[in-house]
């Protein structure tokens, strides 16, 4: 695991990781009931979202967040990774970390 390195460069540092892992989980697990798990698993291998659905989970994020993360790609990154933790413990893969 990468160490946390917040790096305020211009003062403007994204949401924390944590919260934004919490948020893809949050939105999977949304999309898993809403969905089905059919559909989601469609998804699977991953861990690259059709860009119509990564759009998506970046509105849906958005909104449960209530600002933009169109500036902050790595913000995106995370959410995408609570994304697929949550659809990958869904569907018992492991992603090859211990623990």
């Amino acid at each position: 695991a990468a160490a946390m390195n917040s790096h305020s460069g211009d003062g403007k540092l994204g949401p924390d990781r944590d919260h934004m892992v919490e948020i893809g989980e949050h939105v999977a697990q949304k999309w898993l009931f809403e969905r089905g798990r059919d559909n989601i698993r469609d998804l699977l291998p991953g861990p690259i979202l059709p860009p119509v659905i990564d759009k998506e989970l970046l509105i849906e994020a958005e909104k449960e967040l209530g600002g933009s993360l169109r500036p902050y790609q790595e913000a995106r990154t995370f959410l995408r990774d609570g994304f697929w933790e949550r659809v990958y413990r869904e569907f018992g893969i492991g992603i090859g970390k211990s623990g």
